[in-house]
């Protein structure tokens, strides 16, 4: 059986225009054959599935040299686990990022960061970025004081990211004392971040191949 999507179109949406993945989630993280953190990190990732083999009866084909099409296919399905958006929707920031000039790869990486509900998830306000993902559609988070449920909304460089849920307090404070990451500002006893910029290219994810994404797109 196919795993599930829902959509605007489809009555289990509640008229909502996101869609999101409702299948197992640990399977595409076996299937990419990396933790894609799309579970807390409160246990190893070996200790919530086993991670060594591939999802499928009897793992099959898990021998065979993958094609160029298969190694370009698997790069793109694994950004658009990772950052948890879906067909359409990464086919638009690719042809977005190709239309600006400048690397196309990181321009892609850059803009799939600056997404609300990845701020929120990288802000610490969250634990996964489905989580975060729920937070924003709830309405639970504002950006410059204004509420925003829309997961996709591109947060530009001095937004002012606030949490309005008391449960995300705890962990703000705990991302504030020591806040990875050098483009945001985390203030934890107010549950509050700024979005000083866009990751540099040294600052964005490894293991995501963009360049095979950019193939895979360019044909």
């Amino acid at each position: 059986m196919p795993h599930r999507t829902t959509d605007a179109s489809s009555p289990s949406a509640g008229g909502c225009s996101m869609a999101r993945y409702l299948g197992p989630r640990q399977r595409l993280s076996r299937r990419e054959g990396v933790d894609l953190l799309l579970k807390s990190g409160a246990r190893p990732f070996e200790d919530k599935c086993r991670s060594g083999a591939r999802p499928g009866q009897c793992n099959r084909h898990q021998g065979h040299r993958p094609t160029t099409y298969c190694m370009q296919f698997r790069g793109k399905q694994r950004i658009k686990r990772y950052y948890g958006v879906l067909e359409r929707q990464f086919s638009a920031y690719v042809r977005r990022a190709a239309s600006v000039p400048g690397h196309a790869g990181s321009r892609l990486l850059q803009a799939l960061e600056s997404r609300l509900d990845n701020v929120v998830y990288r802000m610490g306000f969250s634990t996964t970025r489905s989580a975060a993902r729920q937070l924003v559609s709830h309405r639970h988070v504002t950006v410059n004081a204004a509420v925003v449920h829309t997961p996709s909304y591109a947060v530009r460089a001095g937004d002012v990211v606030a949490v309005r849920s008391a449960l995300c307090w705890e962990s703000a404070r705990t991302m504030e004392q020591g806040c990875p990451y050098a483009w945001l500002h985390v203030r934890g006893d107010i549950a509050e971040g700024v979005f000083r910029r866009a990751p540099s290219a040294a600052e964005l994810p490894h293991g995501l191949h963009t360049d095979r994404v950019e193939d895979l797109y360019s044909c």
